[in-house]
């Protein structure tokens, strides 16, 4: 299973490839949201993990191309700052 990995904090991006990549997962990891869609439309990866939170595209914003695109493809929207509780059902409205 192929793994798109977006978050601007590479500590971040580390972690999951540490969690993920030995449990079998084809990770691509990126911090730049833009190049992540880029390379998500040259990959179609099966499951996409993007940070809320980041400069640019946010979280919601990739979420909402990618389903455009494919709504088949899975999309975990995490955050390690305190968010709102507008993103959350907005999330899951759109998935």
């Amino acid at each position: 299973m192929k793994v798109l990995l977006i978050d601007n904090d590479k500590d971040i991006l580390d972690s999951l490839y540490t969690a993920l990549e030995p449990a079998g997962y084809r990770c691509y990891g990126f911090s730049s949201p833009e190049e992540a869609l880029e390379a998500y439309r040259r990959r179609r990866c099966d499951v996409v993990v993007t940070d809320l939170m980041m400069p640019g595209l946010s979280g919601i914003d990739i979420l909402r191309k990618i389903l455009s695109s494919d709504p088949k493809t899975r999309v975990i929207d995490i955050s390690a700052s305190r968010i709102r509780k507008r993103p959350v059902p907005l999330c899951l409205r759109l998935s």
